[in-house]
């Protein structure tokens, strides 16, 4: 029995003519998922079905829906909670919402009259209902209580009830945006890359719950460039690329295009793995002495409010190495970077160096983090969107994230490069403009427009399909091996690990659980 009939539908997108005469049918039982290259149109066509972009021609019908229902949902109005897309922009607009600077996470006095997570959990938060509203009482709240507690425990977000919004990590804001989505019941949920940024262990328990969710009678539509990731509920495929859809396809038939796939070609459903390749060499230094120290950390420990998020951390990066920084959410890896990259005051109450400098000692932030290259969720969460891309990436000579025209003519000439070489697409283009996975790729060319002494790339990849994650990790490779850039970098995802990477760090629950060179 249908549930969604998408009819001849085309999107007008800034003059464009995108999906073309598309159409489609979901059916009641089935599971769908939308898997494209970064930049082919993947969200945008969800977001279409959600009602979120208007059509220039066709129609989509919500079977579901009745009468006036019918008509409203053709502007995108849908009875509370029939139809709900969550997306990396949602998770950009609650970060944004709670912290107006992209520091402010580190600040004790940005939690003043902040929300918390068990703020957000409320009925009149979930279900957006007006405070003063009268007329819409639940007619059992008892049982909207129970969904809570059920989904409080399935998020694992009992912990973090009394934390605020903007203190939580990447991973931990993501986990309560899904809860807040589940906790709808929605008859049509469309999750954009619903699995990225989260540590192995709840990607599995994610992939549990939608099965769950799926078998309730919820039909899901799973945005991805990492099919590998999708939940055995999913049968159904829409294949995507360049603003079409390609294919239509069982998931069986998916699932063996993934194990052909070469990551490599130019084109193609992003849907294979990065090929294993030779590690890298690090570039040749003068042997003058001892490595210098980059970073020095003693017994670093750091608090948020009743919460110890890292307790007595020691740590050292030696000019040469190149450090994964792993572990779980909420485990202190983002914290223990935002020492380093002077974002942190508890920096200053601690005995932390940078570039041999200790912090406190009146050095410029500005001058440390003109010689990092910065690449995080919580940097693009900030990014302002305004701007053109090209200004975006030529802010990384100054450590700023503010357009600004005082470039170099060498410096404009190396910022276009580096544009050209991620994400040509850009060019000409504002930042608010592009897709997701193409905002990621100009802050990652920000964090690389020069050749700095120390890369930090916390989650560099979230977003990304195969072509371009190896794109990534062989610019990172490239840095180590040609300028003698050192890195840290986090990731939740064995296979983003660059080759150049020498030594581990694992967190948990703010304690060091290892720290030393790779094995083997």
């Amino acid at each position: 029995m249908p549930l969604v009939r998408i009819e001849e539908i085309t999107l007008d997108i800034g003059g464009r003519e995108l999906f073309a005469s598309t159409s489609l049918c979901v059916n009641e039982g089935e599971q769908w998922t939308i898997v494209g290259p970064s930049g082919s149109g993947k969200s945008l066509l969800s977001m279409a079905i959600a009602g979120q972009v208007p059509l220039s021609r066709g129609t989509i019908r919500y079977e579901f829906l009745s009468g006036a229902e019918a008509e409203d949902a053709r502007f995108g109005w849908f009875p509370r909670g029939t139809v709900v897309r969550v997306s990396p922009d949602d998770h950009r607009r609650l970060v944004e919402s709670e912290g107006s600077y992209h520091q402010a996470r580190w600040h004790a006095s940005a939690s003043i009259g902040r929300d918390t997570v068990s703020s957000l959990l409320t009925r009149q938060s979930v279900l957006g209902i007006n405070p003063f509203q009268v007329l819409d009482t639940p007619k059992d709240p008892a049982a909207f209580d129970r969904h809570r507690s059920l989904a409080i425990e399935t998020f694992g977000l009992d912990p973090l009830l009394e934390c605020p919004v903007h203190q939580l990590s990447h991973g931990e804001t993501k986990k309560l945006v899904l809860a807040r989505a589940w906790m709808k019941k929605p008859r049509l949920l469309i999750l954009d890359d619903p699995f990225a940024g989260l540590d192995v262990a709840f990607r599995d328990r994610l992939r549990a719950a939608l099965d769950q969710l799926a078998a309730s009678g919820v039909t899901l539509m799973i945005v991805t460039p990492r099919p590998e990731e999708l939940p055995r509920c999913v049968n159904r495929a829409l294949l995507v690329e360049d603003h079409r859809v390609s294919a239509v396809v069982a998931r069986s038939e998916l699932d063996s295009r993934g194990e052909e796939s070469n990551c490599t070609r130019a084109q193609g459903h992003g849907i294979a793995r990065p090929a294993p390749r030779r590690p890298t060499a690090p570039a040749d230094r003068e042997a003058s002495g001892p490595p210098t120290a980059l970073v020095r950390m003693r017994d670093v420990s750091v608090r948020h409010g009743n919460s110890l998020v890292l307790s007595k951390v020691s740590f050292t990066v030696l000019q040469g190495e190149n450090w994964a920084v792993l572990g779980p959410n909420g485990a202190g890896k983002t914290t223990l970077l935002s020492l380093i990259v002077a974002d942190n005051p508890q920096a200053y109450s601690n005995d932390v160096e940078v570039f041999g400098i200790r912090r406190g000692t009146g050095e410029s932030i500005w001058d440390l983090k003109a010689r990092m290259g910065i690449a995080s969720p919580e940097l693009h969460a900030h990014m302002p969107r305004e701007i053109d891309s090209l200004a975006v990436v030529a802010s990384g000579f100054a450590g700023t994230i503010h357009s600004s025209t005082a470039w170099l003519p060498e410096q404009a000439e190396q910022a276009a490069s580096r544009l050209r070489e991620f994400v040509p697409e850009a060019v000409g283009r504002s930042f608010g403009v592009l897709s997701f996975a193409e905002q990621r790729l100009v802050v990652i060319a920000r964090a690389l427009v020069r050749a700095p002494e120390l890369l930090i790339l916390d989650e560099p990849c979230h977003g990304l399909d195969a072509r371009n994650r190896a794109h990534v990790i062989e610019a990172v490779d490239r840095a180590v091996q040609t300028h003698g850039t050192s890195v840290l970098y986090v990731t939740h995802q064995a296979d983003e690990l660059p080759t150049c990477i020498t030594h581990v760090l694992e967190l948990r629950m703010g304690h060091v659980v290892r720290s030393g060179p790779t094995q083997g």
